[in-house]
């Protein structure tokens, strides 16, 4: 499986993506001083590890994280989407 771009802001990402190509692919920054993979960053944020066919699902770095696959202990596959930004209204008023 491959990180793949699913619609304006999500994207389903393979556990064993190496972090540094998920930032690149997201345009986002991420702690890969941390983490090598995303599943590994994904454990590291939920401060567990998930049980089998867990579908856990959690927010942080500005990102909603679902896990749609978890075998062995593994994360095999996350949906992820990209959450607005709070901050950045985009409705303008003139």
């Amino acid at each position: 499986a491959v990180l793949t771009k699913t619609g304006d802001n999500t994207w389903t990402i393979p556990g064993l993506t190496a972090l540094t190509d998920v930032c690149a692919a997201l345009n986002i920054t991420l702690p890969t001083d941390e983490y090598d993979t995303f599943s590994g960053y994904v454990i590291g944020k939920l401060g567990a590890i998930p049980e089998n066919d867990a579908k856990t699902e959690l927010d942080c770095d500005g990102l909603h994280i679902e896990l749609q696959q978890v075998r062995n202990h593994r994360i095999e596959l996350c949906k992820v989407s990209k959450q607005a930004a709070q901050n950045k209204a985009s409705s303008k008023q003139s």
